[in-house]
């Protein structure tokens, strides 16, 4: 069966200690605490989990196979609140904040 919709993951960043070139770290994600596969649009069901670990930030992880519109936040809002274009086979790495979700619609 062929990938079809938005697949959302979240886990922690495996280091704060990988960081390009102009010394700004970069989200690279650990192994998932969750996942969930939207064939359709909307607001995922699970949040970023509200826990503090020294030297974790959580991470918000996108693939896409059509173009979107994705916001997140607490109250996602994908149509009018801050959001993102992502085309049609795009990835997303981003640091996200305790009880934070993804929202998304069709581009």
């Amino acid at each position: 069966m062929a990938f079809s919709g938005v697949h959302v993951a979240c886990g922690f960043a495996a280091s704060k200690d990988f960081k390009d070139d102009s010394g700004s770290n970069i989200a690279i994600l650990g192994a998932p605490l969750w996942s969930q596969t939207m064939a359709s649009a909307g607001t995922t069901q699970k949040a970023v989990p509200s826990v503090a670990l020294e030297r974790k930030s959580p991470i918000i992880s996108v693939d896409t196979s059509i173009d979107i519109f994705f916001a997140i936040g607490p109250d996602a809002d994908a149509t009018a609140g801050p959001r993102r274009f992502l085309r049609a086979g795009g990835h997303f790495d981003g640091y996200a904040k305790n009880g934070d979700k993804l929202a998304w619609i069709a581009a």
